[in-house]
């Protein structure tokens, strides 16, 4: 018992380092060999689903984390990936509870957590709600742009357009480079010959941020491009991941 807890714990820890790096299939590879040598040791389960869920493998990210708060149920990281699974996968209402659920059992509220549960209230139409959280986060991050993007979204939802504008602005002023991360994921969707997703992100990014004319220029030249392959799967702003 105590070797294979030993030999979990060592195959765990290659697991999050090839997570960290990047390399989520030799994550998933290590992080199998500790569920084998010990299906109760509770991290290896996680960092697999985190390593599922960065794979695109939502599925078995949700059935991995159930194993994982099946042996702990106060794992905070743990409630909090599997509500970006949910999220992700449209299960908004269970996604809110998880993301309530990380938020108890985190030693304070982590500023992911808050504006995920209100990226979830969002899409299940509770507008208000999704502002207390966002206003919260910003209470913790003043500078967190990502907080102010999905809070300007949220605004507009409102019919308060002009806080909208406001918020969009602060995200330029707080991180210039913001778009750029998405503009990759557009591209990595092109690849992947997901036009719909590709060009609702490049939509999103041209409709609320500020950008540069040269910025502006080139998104509106993906955008012309992938719009004629896409089929209908209209995301919303706030629904482009952190």
């Amino acid at each position: 018992q105590a070797g294979d807890a030993a030999v979990a714990a060592d195959q765990t820890a290659q697991a999050a380092r090839h997570l960290e790096a990047g390399r989520y299939a030799e994550a998933v590879q290590c992080a199998s060999k500790a569920v084998a040598a010990c299906r109760t040791y509770h991290n290896a389960f996680f960092v697999r689903a985190e390593a599922y869920r960065l794979l695109g493998k939502l599925a078995a990210a949700v059935d991995d984390l159930g194993f994982c708060l099946a042996i702990e149920a106060t794992h905070a990281r743990a409630h909090h990936c599997r509500g970006l699974c949910l999220l992700e996968m449209g299960r908004n209402s269970q996604a809110a509870t998880h993301f309530t659920l990380a938020l108890k059992h985190q030693p304070s509220p982590d500023v992911g957590t808050l504006i995920s549960l209100g990226r979830a209230y969002q899409d299940l139409g509770w507008g208000e709600a999704a502002m207390v959280e966002y206003d919260k986060a910003l209470r913790i991050e003043p500078s967190s742009a990502y907080a102010y993007f999905c809070r300007g979204h949220c605004r507009r939802c409102l019919g308060d357009e002009e806080g909208g504008r406001s918020d969009f602005a602060l995200v330029m002023r707080f991180d210039p480079s913001f778009h750029v991360p998405y503009v990759e994921r557009a591209t990595l969707a092109e690849q992947r010959g997901e036009w719909a997703r590709a060009e609702d992100i490049y939509s999103a990014l041209l409709e609320h941020l500020p950008l540069s004319g040269e910025d502006e220029e080139y998104l509106r030249s993906r955008q012309h491009q992938t719009k004629g392959l896409r089929s209908p799967s209209k995301i919303k702003a706030h629904q482009i991941r952190a």
